[in-house]
């Protein structure tokens, strides 16, 4: 009697869990289809630069022409579409890795780089790639890493099924894993790290 007793509130416990991750799949599903919208374009051309810019800043070695051609792309794809969020996002970290490269450091630069995240921020405030470029923007602008991470440790976001995804949606151990480094602490595996 009593195993049938555990089987069935193993069941039963079993049913639920599959129900709650069915239940949480289909948030998170809501809220990737408004970040899909939050960036795209119906401007091909846009889209086109873009994508070129994106394809440039990925590259493996940072030089500053191609660097300087992606910032091109991207400040072109926002001119032809100004509500391209995502364009906006990228176009402000251009111009922040230029800064923190230290090839451009005026305030003019700083300020393209903040007016290009203002503008993120305005059209799509939420949107991943929105809270990643503000993190960037503040570590490699401001030089300022606990600011860096309140982006993407808003507690207020820490309930969103959508949060708990984050690292697979776009590269924040990019602008996480230097933090470290940066500010005094190492981890312990790490030479002159804590015991």
């Amino acid at each position: 009697v009593g195993d049938e007793v555990l089987d069935r509130v193993l069941r039963e416990e079993l049913a639920e869990l599959v129900a709650q991750l069915r239940r949480q799949r289909l948030v998170v599903r809501e809220h990737e289809r408004g970040a899909l919208e939050a960036r795209r374009t119906e401007n091909l051309d846009a889209y086109q630069a873009f994508l070129h810019g994106k394809f440039l800043a990925g590259q493996p070695h940072f030089t500053l022409a191609s660097w300087l051609v992606a910032l091109d792309d991207f400040q072109r794809a926002v001119t032809l579409d100004p509500g391209f969020a995502l364009a906006w996002a990228d176009l402000s970290q251009a111009h922040a890795r230029l800064v923190y490269y230290r090839y451009d450091i005026s305030e003019q630069r700083r300020e393209w780089a903040r007016r290009a995240l203002d503008r993120a921020r305005a059209l799509a405030p939420d949107s991943p790639a929105t809270r990643l470029a503000s993190g960037y923007y503040h570590l490699w602008v401001e030089r300022d890493p606990a600011a860096a991470l309140a982006p993407l440790a808003d507690p207020s976001r820490a309930a969103s099924p959508l949060a708990a995804r984050l690292p697979r949606v776009f590269p924040a151990g990019a602008l996480l894993l230097p933090l470290p480094r940066r500010s005094g602490h190492r981890p312990r595996d790490q030479p002159g790290g804590r015991p």
